[in-house]
């Protein structure tokens, strides 16, 4: 697939979005406004998917900012948008279970891992929540810091957190095993499809290091 096909494509992960704006513009692109971005896109490709640009926008945020892991709405808006779930209409899309398990899946992908202690309380009772609404006790290892004491957490958080009853009206039962095939299926085409994009690069450990290195762009 070439970089052109891709931005017309609607079928685009995050990741791999973040990997051709990079490969065209170099680092600086992760600093631009979005506005610029979108510009500057264009320039290049002319009518690229709206909905695309929502979900580099969403990898880049997880690579120079730690609010996802701090804040329910910014978790929220990254799982949506990496998953597909979030178009630029949308002021604001709860994010589902599934949601947030791609969500996380890609977000460690792109930074190598994340340490589970850089949740805020307020994300892990979100998380936890999801999990004991779907009956889910024992959680993918993903997702596993969202149980871990949760009893100890500052129950003034709870009248922070949005009713998730209210925000899901679907009544649907997933196991572990859904959300793990659910997530590797996912991994799977996204790896596949950045192996197929036509780069100047080949060499994807030059953007792995990258990666490794994206945590001291904001100091």
């Amino acid at each position: 697939m070439t970089k052109n096909d891709l931005w017309k494509s609607k079928e685009g992960f995050g990741s791999t979005l973040l990997i051709a704006c990079i490969d065209d513009f170099g680092l600086e692109c992760l600093q631009w406004e979005p506005e610029t971005l979108e510009i500057t896109l264009r320039e290049k490709y002319g009518d690229i998917d709206i909905d695309s640009l929502q979900r580099v926008l969403a990898a880049m945020s997880v690579l120079t900012s730690n609010m996802f892991t701090q804040d329910v709405s910014a978790l929220c808006m990254v799982c949506t948008a990496l998953d597909f779930e979030r178009t630029a209409s949308d002021m604001f899309v709860p994010a589902g279970l599934d949601e947030v398990m791609w969500g996380l899946t890609e977000a460690r992908v792109l930074l190598g891992g994340i340490d589970d202690k850089e949740f805020s309380d307020e994300v892990r009772l979100y998380v936890a929540k999801l999990l004991d609404d779907e009956g889910l006790k024992r959680p993918p290892s993903i997702l596993k810091f969202a149980k871990k004491d949760v009893d100890e957490l500052d129950l003034g958080v709870i009248s922070d957190l949005p009713d998730l009853s209210e925000m899901f009206e679907e009544d649907q039962e997933m196991t572990k095993s859904e959300l793990d095939n659910n997530a590797m299926r996912k991994l799977s085409k996204m790896m596949e499809q950045i192996n197929n994009l036509n780069l100047h690069t080949s060499d994807l450990s030059d953007f792995r290091m990258i990666f490794n290195k994206m945590r001291g762009l904001d100091g």
